[in-house]
């Protein structure tokens, strides 16, 4: 007869072999407990499944072309194609900025770094991620002048930017050619989803 603890861990044995583990558990295991593209701990509750390939554009539903990253990095490649990803980290000229890192709410770094406070976004590149995010969350109700342009961006930043600041964004937007300028209205040339 066997005791009633080696029923138990014969039992316990038998419901972990037949029940599988689910994807996100499995990715996040791979990757070390890491997001994929920032490398950033990344906790199971902020953790998604991000299909490389789109579903939509024909990617198959396994592990070879699922990662797991955070829920903000997959919202933010939505269903994008595989190029326009890669552009999307290439554009970060070397070093990833996680929108999770912009917006403020990625986990806290590995406990064994030296413990210091992250500021918020200072360059260019990482605030016009943050403008970037928010304009394309407001879909056809971007601002249409100059004065809202710099208004959203203030409250999308919420760093308290000076108006100067705030113009030399605008000029960096002008300059990337994701809006045009003219007479203080405002027209936009986003790519979809892009930075």
């Amino acid at each position: 007869m066997f005791s009633t603890i080696t029923l138990c861990a014969r039992l316990s044995e038998n419901v972990r072999a037949h029940m599988p583990i689910r994807p996100l558990d499995r990715l996040l295991f791979a990757q070390g407990g890491r997001c994929f593209f920032c490398d950033r701990p990344l906790p199971k509750t902020d953790a998604s499944v991000e299909h490389l390939v789109a579903l939509t554009h024909g990617g198959p539903d396994n592990d070879e072309n699922c990662v797991a990253c955070c829920k903000q990095l997959n919202s933010l490649f939505g269903r994008v194609s595989l190029k326009e990803k890669i552009r999307i980290v290439l554009n970060q000229g070397g070093k990833f900025v996680c929108p999770a890192v912009v917006a403020g709410t990625a986990p806290a770094k590995k406990a064994t770094a030296p413990k210091s406070v992250a500021a918020p976004p200072t360059t260019t590149d990482a605030k016009l991620e943050v403008v970037l995010l928010d304009l394309h969350k407001r879909g056809a109700a971007k601002p249409g002048t100059v004065e809202k342009l710099k208004n959203t961006m203030k409250s999308a930043l919420k760093n308290g930017e000076t108006d100067e600041e705030l113009s030399a964004l605008v000029q960096a937007l002008e300059a990337r050619q994701f809006i045009l300028v003219a007479e203080g209205k405002v027209t936009y040339a986003l790519p979809p989803r892009a930075l």
